[in-house]
């Protein structure tokens, strides 16, 4: 089984920055590093102004190209810490709200958000286009820590909002909105991806200190039960021990997972039984 994390980091928004983003990447490549007893994963990271949106589309396409030239089993890590917002459904018109989730490219702006040629954002309806199109032995495992992204599948609710700093950028007051579709809803009906993400949809992903780390909350916890040493847990015993992490720490972020059946008893990064 190949190995390949593609990861996006960005703390230097110009307007809202972050300040752990790139931090929580370099940390989760080594946690993976270490959880796979491996040096030899093969690691993609796009950077703060690496991140823009010209630049994670061209990182896409070129990924996509060269898992289909490889032709073997892959597992593919994606983890994207940042921000996250929401705007106007443009596409495929298939919001009851008629909005999309995005994650936020370090050029990401309300200016032109309703001219889909114009807009600088990744929707949710972007990456299912993505992972629609990726190569049948490819099993995606993404994590989403930002806001406003999560979706609960396991029947385990939760209110509030998290305390540290908000990985949220607001839309302008005209588009403000109350519910709305989790980003990972794009995600939950493909069948070979499995979506990890910081909060529910409700709810704000933050950075800040869990224990004796900084970074974002979801990552840090997540990298710290991969470093533990202890037996390794499946998916859905680790999405548990990360919300009880989070939880004991005082963060009011309930992170979630969409999993499909065949993933859910089996350990992260894991992708058939032996």
């Amino acid at each position: 089984m190949k190995h390949i994390l593609f990861q996006i980091g960005i703390d230097k928004y110009p307007d809202a920055p972050l300040s752990l983003c790139v931090k929580d990447v370099r940390a989760h490549y080594r946690a993976c590093c270490n959880y796979f007893c491996t040096e030899a994963i093969e690691g993609r990271m796009l950077l703060d102004f690496q991140a823009d949106t010209a630049g994670i589309w061209h990182a896409l396409q070129d990924l996509n190209d060269s898992l289909w030239r490889n032709q073997e089993p892959t597992w593919l890590g994606i983890h994207y810490s940042g921000h996250g917002s929401y705007v106007p459904d443009l596409g495929e018109q298939d919001e009851t709200d008629r909005y999309d989730e995005c994650i936020c490219p370090v050029d990401f702006t309300f200016v032109n958000v309703e001219h889909l040629a114009l807009r600088r954002a990744i929707t949710d309806d972007d990456m299912r286009a993505f992972a629609q199109k990726l190569p049948p032995w490819v099993v995606a495992e993404t994590m989403l820590d930002s806001c406003h992204s999560g979706v609960d599948v396991l029947g385990v609710r939760g209110v509030g909002s998290a305390y540290g700093t908000p990985r949220f950028i607001a839309p302008p007051p005209d588009m403000a909105r109350g519910e709305h579709e989790p980003f990972a809803a794009a995600l939950a009906d493909l069948p070979n991806v499995i979506c990890w993400t910081a909060c529910r949809s409700e709810q704000t992903a933050s950075e800040g200190t869990l224990g004796d780390e900084t970074g974002g909350i979801f990552t840090t916890a997540f990298d710290d039960l991969l470093l533990s040493g202890v037996t390794t847990p499946t998916r859905r015993e680790l999405l548990e021990s990360v919300r009880g992490l989070i939880k004991d720490a005082g963060y009011r972020q309930e992170p979630q997972l969409w999993c499909p059946d065949r993933f859910i008893d089996l350990p992260f990064g894991v992708t058939e039984r032996d």
